[in-house]
């Protein structure tokens, strides 16, 4: 039978996250480290507390414990206590507040503030992927266990499982949102410091006229008007694909035959000219339209991203990482380059803010280097 442990000893190892208990042949230390408890079994109870020490890895922390295991003893009482030298010293016996709120509690402020309908019209899916997140770590962690150590793990994690530098920082974009809020709810004084992973923004494939024909013809033969629709005025327009999601019959204009794109990526609103194909679309829409505040596209994220996937695996572009939707606004900027149309022109089109921007968007191609073999050619 072991001895008895004294009250003071957990009053002690509480500091630390411990917890000592006596079995009848070992000694059991339960610890809390990274959201999770683990229990160590030994007949030692300093072994068993240095062992929990090292699996924590951070030695400096529990520098004065490790150096007054030496006081932790049997009393008169044959219980098994520290010594009251070490006991005297109010940081190490002093129990911690427990730590505010949890990441629950962080996301489901976030959800109330900025993921609602108000804000984002997919806000069901958004939500959903950040509650994945913060179920890896587990709902009831408190926010402050947070650190740029799990945070380095967590990016561990997601490229072990394949993910591209860009999808795990939409997942680390998240997390950041539910820590913000945290702040805002006083659980925890900042926000760490996170491992975004480097990625080009810019994209190399577009889609050429043989297969654009092929994608618009898919979805007009399943019968799917809406997608096809989607495609063509995603391509004349270069619109991004949330710009059109969000997309209002308010924001169509009849008489000068353009839209007005609101909330775009970078704050600004633009208004676009619509061509030939296009003013088509959105007049043969217009003729079923309800109301005004009606979306032209009734789509949301997990619809397209359904019916693009459909599709991209049905024409066997299934193996194809960049064959996604914003390709289409890639391939609207390029195919403005290769008709010469001027960088202030095609900024306006697109909607950047720089000519870095639309040249990150666009590639020469042999057909936009014609004439450059024209000049030479001249010369010969």
């Amino acid at each position: 039978m072991k001895n008895p442990i004294h009250t003071n000893v957990n009053r002690v190892l509480s500091y630390y996250g411990m917890n000592l208990k006596k079995g009848k042949y070992d000694y059991y230390l339960s610890y809390y480290s990274q959201g999770e408890t683990s229990v160590i079994k030994n007949n030692n109870p300093r072994d068993a507390i240095r062992e929990a020490i090292n699996k924590q890895g951070d030695k400096e922390l529990y520098m004065q414990l490790i150096n007054q295991l030496r006081f932790l003893k049997l009393n008169p009482k044959k219980q098994l206590y520290f010594s009251e030298i070490f006991i005297l010293d109010p940081r190490y016996t002093t129990r911690p507040s427990p730590p505010l709120g949890t990441l629950k509690d962080s996301y489901d402020f976030a959800c109330e503030i900025k993921w609602n309908s108000r804000n984002i019209k997919d806000h069901k899916a958004t939500k959903r992927k950040a509650e994945n997140v913060i179920k890896h770590f587990g709902y009831s962690t408190p926010p402050s266990d947070i650190t740029p150590r799990r945070l380095v793990d967590y990016v561990g994690y997601l490229q072990a499982k394949n993910l591209s530098n860009a999808t795990i920082n939409r997942n680390l974009s998240k997390l950041r949102v539910i820590l913000r809020h945290a702040v805002m709810l006083d659980y925890i004084p900042h926000v760490p410091e996170f491992p975004w992973q480097k990625h080009s923004n810019a994209r190399t494939r577009i889609l050429s006229k043989e297969e654009e024909e092929k994608v618009i013809n898919f979805f007009h033969k399943k019968g799917n008007t809406l997608m096809a629709d989607f495609v063509m005025v995603a391509i004349d327009t270069g619109a991004r694909v949330g710009e059109l999601m969000r997309l209002t019959w308010s924001d169509y204009r009849l008489e000068s035959e353009s839209i007005f794109i609101r909330n775009s990526k970078n704050d600004e609103f633009r208004t676009v000219p619509l061509t030939k194909r296009s003013r088509n679309v959105f007049k043969r829409r217009y003729q079923n339209m309800n109301s005004p505040e009606e979306n032209v596209f009734n789509l949301t994220q997990d619809r397209l991203s359904w019916q693009w996937k459909v599709m991209k695996k049905s024409l066997g572009f299934d193996k194809e990482k960049e064959f996604v939707p914003h390709m289409m606004r890639h391939t609207c900027a390029t195919r403005l380059a290769e008709l010469d149309v001027s960088d202030s022109k095609r900024m306006l089109w697109i909607g950047h803010k720089t000519p870095i921007m639309t040249a990150r968007y666009t590639h020469m191609t042999s057909t936009s280097l014609k004439s450059v073999v024209d000049i030479i050619d001249s010369q010969a």
